[in-house]
Order: structure tokens, then C-alpha cells, then sequence
């Protein structure tokens, strides 16, 4: 009788172990489930990142070539003006000459 007690005892006490193992193991799948989840989320999370941050750059890039364009045009339009005003200066200059040469002339 005793050794049918002892027995069932120890039969009780692997079942409980067993039963606790599956519960382990199904909590350590669960966890590392979760952690694949998070790790998925991060990686998506930094790509995004990494896309603003390309989008950003690309950004500030075009920003700079509209202002090296900006400034490019504002230095052309006043090379414009400048050869303009110096145009008429000569004109009148060269009006100027003639007036007093076919005055000389005379």
C-alpha cells in the first residue's frame, strides 16, 4: 500500500511539472512572438525614419539649388541693368562726340 501511495505521489508530481513545462513553454512562445512583433515594429519604425530623413535631405538640397538659382538670376538681371544704364551712358557719350565734331566741322 505504501509503495502504491508513493506511487501515485510521485506520478502526481511529474504530471505537475509537466503541466507547469507547458505553461513555460507556451509563455516563452508567447514572448518571443511579442519580441518578433517589437523587433518588425522598430525595423518599420527606423525605415520610416531613414525615408523623413531622405525626404528631409532631398528637401534641403532643393532648397539650396532654388536659392543658387535665385541668386543666380538676381546677379544676371542686375549684369542686365548695369550693361543697360552703361549702354545709354555711351550713347549719349557717343552723341555727345559726334555733336562736337560736326560742330568743329562747321
Amino acid at each position: 500500500m505504501k509503495m502504491a501511495k508513493y506511487r501515485k505521489r510521485c506520478f502526481d508530481q511529474i504530471e505537475g511539472m509537466v503541466a507547469e513545462n507547458k505553461a513555460l513553454t507556451d509563455e516563452v512562445d508567447r514572448l518571443q512572438l511579442e519580441a518578433e512583433k517589437e523587433a518588425a515594429e522598430k525595423a518599420a519604425q527606423e525605415e520610416r525614419l531613414l525615408d523623413l530623413n531622405r525626404r528631409l535631405a532631398d528637401n534641403d538640397h532643393e532648397k539650396e539649388r532654388a536659392g543658387a538659382l535665385d541668386t543666380k538670376r538676381k546677379a544676371g538681371e542686375e549684369l542686365r541693368n548695369k550693361s543697360r544704364e552703361l549702354a545709354g551712358k555711351n550713347r549719349f557719350a557717343l552723341f555727345d562726340h559726334a555733336v562736337f565734331f560736326s560742330s568743329c566741322l562747321n
